[in-house]
């Protein structure tokens, strides 16, 4: 028995194929949507994750200035001499100390 050789039809070949301009054109056109369709979920994935990252910089910006409001209360308390006074005679820690403002 003699061994046969197969032969394929060259309109299947790669090279034979890639040279009929409709391949051509399909080609370019399909590589362009891929490169629209990654770009736009690059974008869109980006967008998502900077409003993430601004939400979590506005809750932070919040809660910083409410702790600045009650740090500038508290240093108006603590600068107010007859504050100071009543405060302090009202703990009794000292009965009537005399109490001079330096600036």
């Amino acid at each position: 028995m003699k061994p046969t050789t197969l032969r394929m039809d060259p309109a299947l070949v790669w090279p034979g194929v890639a040279r009929v301009p409709a391949v051509r054109r399909y080609a370019v056109f399909v590589l362009l949507v891929s490169v629209s369709v990654l770009g736009y979920t690059w974008s869109r994935v980006d967008s998502r994750e900077m409003a993430v990252r601004a939400a979590e910089l506005e809750t932070a910006m919040d809660r910083l200035r409410i702790e600045n409001e009650r740090l500038a209360l508290e240093l108006a308390s603590l600068e107010n001499v007859a504050a100071l006074e009543a405060r302090a005679g009202h703990v009794g820690l000292v009965a009537h100390a005399r109490v001079v403002e330096v600036r």
